[in-house]
């Protein structure tokens, strides 16, 4: 086949002019590059510390049809860190050449707050309430002091001083990010603290209390820790902790001489801990979708002292499913092993009903052992979403108090767990027996990490009762 001069002339014409427009209008046409992101509001907190959350970054080219979706995600990402009460985001200045500008609009927290302390001294409100009688003798008061937000850089340091029931002094501090690229970040804390009165058995599952005029329980910890995150969903973290505790002769001699096991009445020791975490929820602390997973190897007792030898290996594993905009499950699952297998001292044996620990419907209870497993489930369905606006209280306003963001659920529960005792199981029924609970309450969320929790929750002990709790952060 030949070509005259013109119609040769006319064919190259029309292939430039189809690669043109394949250029112009073809792969390119599905999909836009980001020609810029930036921030609005923010007063305090660092560019640095903003980006670091983002998955994408100035010149990705993205599809178009994932733009929208993958911007809220961000926008979500930026929300979870906790430094901001509200993080809006807009996609502008869309060009004839597919080049997009994303400007993400934050308002700030009040990162600096001090506050009275009015703590209780028991296990969780219900147990103050129900078995100690609301008696003020065994409430903590004092102040703290924490900022969230020092430097700018999402560090937050805590200071508190409480006395009372027990007298304690806190200092605490995390810097998310020491060096350039955020992927390393480091964690130290101190407390000591002085208790007049302490549980030195478990009898029925319920703690038994002795108190004199000394303090029976003297406490020190100190802790520093580092954590590696290079992708933006996984942590790990290496804890390093020494301990110590000195009670009362009359506690391990007289009382309960496995108190520190060994009629000792002091325990010290050294814990190096490791934990891996994957995070993919997308909202947090109050999840709809998403999941978690975190695994903790920790061993007591490195050979310097003799007081303690543990390795335990714990997990958790937290799953959301989204069925609507209102409906949602909740499953979360741990479960604790210790494998050194031999004997424990009583101070030691915590296992559910001590923080963070516990099975819904059992919360006046306490369930020691060396082993448990736990399984929560709760089905939820939103009634509220409003962000309440209190124009009156200028001064709040000023705060960043107001406006609160407010988010109500209706939740039907259900928990099964069981607690391997092997050493201190005779007086406690509670052990080495299946749990389940069931019942409905009401979740409020407030600032998207504050939550207020008010169940009804019935046992397998066919008990039943109205139960409170308060969650920051999960």
């Amino acid at each position: 086949m030949q070509f005259s001069q013109s119609s040769l002339i006319r064919f190259i014409l029309l292939c430039v002019i189809l690669q043109l427009h394949q250029g112009l209008y073809g792969q390119d046409s599905s999909k836009v590059i980001i020609e810029s992101i930036s921030f609005q509001g923010q007063k305090r907190t660092r560019l640095p510390v903003m980006e670091r959350e983002l998955t994408f970054e100035v010149g990705d080219s993205i599809v178009i049809k994932e733009l929208a979706n993958l911007v809220e995600i961000n926008r979500q990402r930026i929300l979870n860190t906790n430094l901001f009460s509200k993080v809006t985001a807009n996609i502008g200045n869309w060009t004839a050449n597919n080049r997009v500008d994303i400007t993400f609009e934050v308002r700030e927290q009040w990162y600096l707050t001090g506050y009275w302390i009015f703590d209780l001294a028991d296990r969780n409100f219900n147990v103050w309430w129900t078995e100690q009688n609301r008696q003020l003798n065994r409430v903590n008061y004092g102040f703290r002091v924490s900022h969230d937000n020092l430097t700018g850089n999402g560090d937050e340091v805590t200071a508190a001083i409480t006395l009372g029931y027990t007298r304690k002094l806190e200092l605490e501090y995390t810097l998310p990010a020491i060096n350039k690229a955020r992927t390393i970040g480091m964690r130290t804390k101190f407390y000591l603290a002085q208790n007049r009165e302490t549980n030195f058995t478990t009898f029925d599952n319920k703690f038994l209390f002795h108190r004199g005029e000394d303090f029976q329980l003297n406490s020190f910890v100190g802790e520093l820790g580092f954590q590696y995150r290079k992708k933006l969903d996984i942590y790990h973290s290496i804890d390093l902790e020494y301990y110590q505790y000195q009670s009362t002769d009359s506690i391990n001699q007289i009382l309960n001489a496995d108190y520190f096991l060994s009629n000792s009445n002091q325990q010290k020791a050294i814990a190096l801990s490791y934990s891996f975490v994957v995070d993919k929820r997308l909202e947090r602390p109050y999840s709809k979708n998403g999941w978690y997973l975190k695994s903790v190897l920790r061993k007591d007792g490195l050979g310097i002292f003799n007081d303690r030898n543990a390795l335990s290996l714990s997990t958790t594993g937290a799953k959301y499913f989204e069925f609507s905009d209102r409906w949602s499950l909740e499953l979360i699952g741990k479960v604790h092993f210790n494998l050194i297998r031999e004997k424990q001292p009583y101070f030691n044996s915590r296992a559910l009903g001590v923080k963070p620990d516990f099975l819904r419907g059992y919360e006046l209870y306490v369930i020691d052992g060396m082993d448990f497993i736990y399984l929560y489930s709760s089905l939820r369905y939103q009634i509220l979403d409003w962000e309440w606006n209190f124009e009156a209280i200028d001064l709040l306003k000023r705060m960043r108090l107001f406006p609160v963001p407010l988010q109500a659920y209706i939740v039907a529960h259900s928990d099964l767990g069981f607690v391997n005792d092997p050493y201190y199981a005779d007086n406690n029924p509670l052990s080495n027996e299946g749990l389940w609970s069931g019942g409905v309450g009401i979740d409020l969320v407030a600032y998207y990490d504050k939550i207020f929790q008010l169940q009804y929750s019935l046992n397998h002990l066919l008990e039943s009762g109205i139960f409170l709790h308060f969650k920051y952060r999960f």
